[in-house]
């Protein structure tokens, strides 16, 4: 077993570091809002881009891909936090228990069914989550802040052009522009850090009134497991399997592209454990919960 980790940690060395490198420059502005869109917070994205980047990658069945947050698992801890009054507890509470799930679905060898899923209905429920992120930084981006509930966020959509912030929507306008326009320059560029920095140099130098993440932790944080109230567990029994149910197949349908990219082929039960094992890091070190963003692999 020590030689099979070995070769696994050192078989492509060069290709794992860019290929990190890569994913630390793509994951850092994607793990930050994600967080803040999960009403976590940015450092708590970090956390969690940091857990199951990890682990997963230590753990998991599938080259090429690398976990954190993302959009499905962001709107169920919105809805989550919304519904129990900011109860962070039953958050991580649930992102623990989805991690044991998924760890059980892995050894129970339930990965395969994901091949058995209609595509339209995958397509129907990412084109949703996506409406649902869409909708909620609406507001933000002329830098009003919104609610977590998308009803209470569209109610409020006729008041945006009296209340707007203009110097905020100048620059989220320009973090657009700097994103799609080195995009048509070169899709090998890092173009979401690019137009991160200088947004967000331009906004300090501009001694810009505009609302700003604040400040993240300068060190990580103690382990340690949440605390509810027992009258609680079937709240967080239901956002755990959600979390399970959404982390899992997104995952799963992702690595299906990965191996047609890559020309090899996961392993889908490991898969899930690894990402298993990621979720609960990501719950006990105060992360938000998993999903997938690929990762660049020069090897």
């Amino acid at each position: 077993m020590q030689a099979s980790l070995k070769t696994r940690l050192f078989s492509n060395l060069v290709g794992d570091v860019m290929g990190g490198i890569m994913t630390t420059i793509v994951a850092i502005p994607v793990a930050m809002a994600f967080g803040i869109a999960s009403g976590l917070g940015a450092a708590a994205g970090l956390y969690g881009a940091m857990c199951c980047g990890l682990f997963t990658a230590l753990f998991g069945g599938t080259k090429g891909q690398q976990s954190g947050p993302t959009g499905p698992v962001a709107v169920i801890i919105a809805s989550m936090l919304a519904a129990n009054n900011g109860n962070i507890s039953i958050v991580f509470a649930a992102i623990i228990l989805g991690g044991i799930l998924q760890i059980v679905a892995g050894k129970f060898g339930w990965g395969d069914l994901v091949r058995y899923l209609p595509y339209p209905v995958i397509s129907g429920f990412m084109t949703g989550i996506a409406l649902i992120i869409i909708l909620l930084h609406i507001k933000p981006i002329f830098g009003l802040v919104g609610s977590k509930h998308i009803m209470d966020n569209i109610s409020t959509f006729p008041s945006i052009p009296a209340e707007m912030n203009p110097a905020a929507l100048s620059i989220g306008a320009l973090t657009l522009i700097l994103i799609y326009g080195m995009k048509l320059v070169s899709k090998k560029l890092p173009a979401s850090l690019i137009a991160l920095f200088i947004a967000s140099t331009v906004s300090i130098a501009m001694h810009l009134d505009i609302p700003r993440i604040g400040e993240i932790p300068g060190q990580l944080p103690v382990p340690a497991l949440p605390a509810i109230d027992i009258s609680m567990l079937s709240v967080v029994l239901s956002g755990a399997v959600t979390i399970a149910m959404l982390g899992s197949i997104d995952s799963l349908l992702t690595s299906l592209i990965a191996d047609k990219i890559l020309h090899s082929q996961h392993d889908s039960n490991k898969e899930l454990v690894g990402q298993g094992i990621g979720n609960i890091a990501a719950g006990l070190m105060g992360g938000a919960g998993r999903c997938r963003f690929n990762h660049q692999n020069s090897g």
